[in-house]
């Protein structure tokens, strides 16, 4: 595995000095970078062989438009397009759906981001990295409502995962008969960002994630530690749902509880020689 710092869209910055504080920023430091980089990507690779294809293929987009007048906009509460004909808001997660829940916090919302075309289409992006999150209906219904002439009932809601990004780019990737220099180290520096940070589900273990625990704890960077933790407790979550380890679960008549309900991390410390994860 190449080093962080050599892939275009890694982005570091400093950590929180309060230590209860470092897991939380460090994630939405990364849900800000993770969309940054989806958008820098469709931006400025080729617009009518990259673009065109994720707004048609994974948001559903049907509607033709002038690709070179489409915009983005990162963090807007609203584009003021209050009379656009086609309304389509994104959940990007690691799990595909969106989380039946409702919450009691924010009253309004704010999308990761926004691509749009006037008079033609936009597109709102709600984006989570975590390998336990979902979108919520909450989050989705308070995007909808802080866009003026938006509403649930002339908004199309299209729900994919990290995994689905990948395999399309994956696929775009392999199939870029033409494609330009720029277009091609785009795509492969952001199918390889996806896989450092253990964002999309299609990744392998590398001999770097193991030396990770001889390094000196100064030597020792917290995005690799979450890559490290990340891998172990999907390999866990994936190992739990095998039929064998289902059916010695339901001997302790468990049968119905999904794998993360048995599946229990241990404590990850930065000076930690081993990462502990039980069924």
């Amino acid at each position: 595995m190449r080093q962080l710092h050599k892939n275009l869209f890694v982005y570091y910055r400093g950590a929180s000095p309060k230590r209860e504080q470092r897991d939380f920023i460090f994630e939405r430091q990364l849900e800000d970078n993770t969309t940054k980089a989806l958008i820098y990507l469709l931006e400025h690779a080729d617009r009518t062989k990259v673009l065109a294809p994720f707004l048609s293929q994974i948001a559903g987009l049907k509607d033709e438009y002038d690709q070179q007048q489409v915009q983005f906009a990162l963090q807007r509460v609203d584009i003021g397009r209050p009379t656009i004909p086609i309304r389509i808001a994104l959940a990007v997660a690691p799990i595909k759906g969106l989380l039946k829940s409702k919450s009691k916090g924010h009253l309004s919302g704010r999308p990761d981001a926004w691509i749009w075309a006037d008079n033609k289409f936009a597109l709102l992006l709600e984006n989570k990295v975590n390998a336990s999150d979902q979108v919520s209906v909450d989050q989705i219904e308070r995007h909808i409502a802080s866009a003026s002439g938006w509403h649930k009932r002339n908004t199309k809601i299209v729900c994919i995962s990290w995994d689905d990004i990948y395999n399309f780019f994956s696929q775009l990737q392999r199939q870029s008969v033409g494609l330009d220099p720029v277009s091609k180290l785009l795509l492969s520096e952001f199918l390889e960002y996806l896989k450092m940070t253990g964002i999309a589900h299609a990744t392998s273990f590398e001999i770097d994630d193991f030396a990770f625990f001889t390094r000196p704890p100064y030597d020792r960077l917290s995005i690799q530690k979450r890559i490290v933790a990340s891998k172990l407790e999907r390999f866990t979550e994936e190992l739990g749902s095998s039929p064998v380890i289902r059916k010695i679960v339901g001997l302790y008549g468990l049968k119905r509880i999904k794998p993360k309900s048995y599946v229990n991390p241990g404590v990850f410390r930065n000076n930690s020689t081993n990462f502990w994860i039980t069924l």
